[in-house]
């Protein structure tokens, strides 16, 4: 007869990676945080597919502020909202994000030919500090940032200059 003996210390690893469920965002228009998914505590974020972040005022659709994950499945976006960002990543935790959905964070403004010579006038975007996806300190985000998926920022200024600070 064979014997099998498990080490205490096996057990508790066992359990931790069984027996977690990440926390899984439907359709809102809510800014979430990785830092409260979970009832108010920190867990992974999983927009499901289908599954909208769509909030109406400045700021983050999703933060990864602790040491968690976010997969975006479904769309976050932000729609004539300026100082928006679609994934907000703080330095000083580790985590991954992983956008195989779109994050999306435009405009419904239009240029228009003013003048009839057949060239549209105006700025390109009216909308300023627009981010897709930041990341910014106190310190250095340890983990990986996948994009398979899509994102858009319509904004007339370089948003991409203090991406890594």
């Amino acid at each position: 007869m064979k014997r099998l003996w498990v080490s205490a210390a096996v057990l508790p690893l066992a359990y931790a990676v069984g027996a977690h469920a990440d926390t899984t965002i439907s359709s809102t228009s809510t800014p979430v945080r990785t830092s409260t998914a979970a009832g108010g505590q920190p867990d992974n974020l999983v927009i499901g597919a289908g599954a909208a972040v769509s909030p109406a005022a400045p700021g983050a659709a999703v933060t990864l502020d602790s040491s968690n994950t976010v997969t975006n499945n479904g769309a976050i976006s932000f729609t004539d909202v300026n100082n928006a960002t679609g994934v907000l990543i703080l330095g000083g935790n580790s985590g991954a994000l992983s956008n195989p959905g779109t994050i999306t964070v435009t405009e419904s403004y239009a240029r228009t030919d003013s003048n009839g010579d057949g060239i549209l006038d105006g700025a390109f975007a009216q909308g300023t500090g627009r981010y897709g996806v930041r990341v910014i300190g106190p310190g250095a985000f340890t983990g990986s940032i996948q994009n398979t998926g899509t994102i858009t920022v319509v904004a007339p200024d370089p948003c991409f200059a203090d991406m890594m600070q």
